[in-house]
């Protein structure tokens, strides 16, 4: 509520990504293009931004494996136009949409949004009914405040960490999700079946630990495809995509118009979700290296 207020009482911004943007000057744009010349055409450097013509800096996005040359051509500005031009909300959709598109023909940007909206699902359910778990373990332990304050903390650090890990994209593929899930797919299974609440506090920090890790690796993954603003387009999509996954799955298993399944049972099946999604990500990732290794078997 209160960040409702202060965002509501921020003074409105003159230009956006999308809506009343602004047309760069010449030195800013060839200065942004060479920072990202394997996204945009060479000898493209000197054409001139035209606003609500296009937008480049959100359509010539994808780094690998596409070529943007003779799509989404940039036009010259006409006479008398201004640095600024407003553009419709259809055509911003629009060109929203078509980014969207684009990016989710890139199989690595598929695959680890798939895992981000899944796993984000998983998570929000898990944040969510903890304490509820608790209470059914130990309804006398007054320290659950405290763990999650905790788990908070340690999972900032496994975002740190990252860093000390090498990213590589041969490396952390779908197998690497997979097994990350099946860790996670673990450590729910724990929770429930175990009658100690030290335990479970263990497994539940462990949980926000490897999340906050992973979840991390994901955003570097996108930032190796995806320019700036297209990249937090496509965050937003992931998350509603999750958000609209638990509000289905918070329906089904907790609402008395679903199954209404007691707490408890709520994390066998968070775990076995998780597993689920484990299976899925080794089998396509191993399918996936092994046909790589056909081809390169084939071309020796």
């Amino acid at each position: 509520m209160i960040a409702t207020v202060l965002a509501a009482a921020l003074p409105s911004p003159n230009t956006s990504m999308f809506f009343n943007a602004q047309q760069l000057g010449k030195e800013e744009r060839i200065s942004d293009r060479k920072q990202n010349s394997d996204q945009f055409p060479v000898d493209d450097i000197e054409t001139p931004l035209r606003v609500g013509t296009c937008f480049p800096s959100t359509t010539s996005f994808c780094k690998p494996n596409l070529s943007m040359q003779n799509q989404w051509k940039l036009q010259s500005p006409t006479d008398g136009m201004t640095t600024t031009e407003k553009v419709t909300a259809l055509e911003v959709i629009r060109y929203m949409l078509a980014n969207v598109k684009r990016a989710y023909t890139n199989r690595s940007v598929l695959i680890w949004s798939v895992w981000w909206a899944l796993s984000t699902c998983g998570w929000l359910s898990v944040v969510n009914y903890i304490q509820s778990l608790w209470e059914v373990i130990s309804p006398e332990s007054n320290l659950n405040g405290v763990v999650v304050t905790a788990s908070t903390v340690l999972g900032a650090l496994g975002a740190l960490s990252v860093k000390w890990f090498d990213l590589s994209k041969e490396k952390w593929n779908a197998i690497a999700i997979g097994l990350a899930s099946c860790f996670i797919c673990c450590s729910l299974l724990l929770m429930h079946f175990t009658t100690s609440i030290w335990v479970s506090y263990v497994s539940y920090v462990f949980f926000i630990f490897l999340y906050n890790f992973v979840i991390t690796v994901t955003q570097y993954q996108f930032s190796l495809h995806l320019a700036s603003d297209v990249f937090a387009l496509i965050l937003g999509v992931n998350t509603f995509l999750a958000l609209g996954l638990n509000t289905l799955l918070t329906v089904v298993l907790v609402e008395d118009i679903g199954l209404g399944l007691p707490v408890d049972i709520q994390f066998i099946i968070y775990g076995a979700y998780f597993g689920v999604i484990a299976i899925v990500f080794i089998i396509h990732g191993t399918c996936e290296r092994g046909g790589r290794d056909q081809t390169l078997n084939d071309d020796v």
